[in-house]
């Protein structure tokens, strides 16, 4: 039955609820109200580097290209996957390379899986350095 041992009284959460408090909601929807406000958007500062490009208006105009790298090498020896994406459809294409493959090998690859295929494209977006790209369209160049 009940015992009449002392009992340890509960742990108090109350004062954790208090703190945080029936206000909270209404803070934070104070706060999502004020960030939309057109002067606190005019004072946000991105220095340049964030532009958001414009929808394409017709599928492989615009694509984006990226390296998935330092993946455990395949049975042929591949290690890295080129995936390129149109910005519209949002159609892929993989294509496992190796991650010391020369320039004229991915210029090669572009041609035949981007080119051929869907035309040539109005703007390409990569994160890759500017030597990257600097490269790889100097060798396209080349190619063509």
């Amino acid at each position: 039955a009940l015992s009449r041992k002392e009992r340890e009284p509960p742990l108090r959460v109350r004062a954790l609820v208090m703190t945080i408090g029936l206000d909270l909601p209404r803070q934070i929807l104070n706060c999502q109200t004020e960030s939309r406000k057109l002067e606190n958007i005019k004072k946000e500062d991105v220095g340049g580097l964030l532009v958001k490009p414009k929808i394409p208006e017709w599928k492989w105009d615009n694509i984006t290209m990226d390296f998935v790298t330092k993946l455990p090498k395949s049975s042929q020896g591949y290690d890295t996957i080129w995936v390129i994406v149109d910005r519209l459809t949002k159609s892929a294409i993989f294509t496992p390379i190796r991650e010391t493959d020369p320039m004229d090998k991915l210029t090669r690859i572009y041609l035949k899986e981007v080119v051929t295929r869907h035309g040539i494209p109005v703007s390409v977006i990569s994160d890759r350095d500017s030597r990257f790209a600097s490269n790889f369209w100097r060798s396209l160049q080349n190619t063509l």
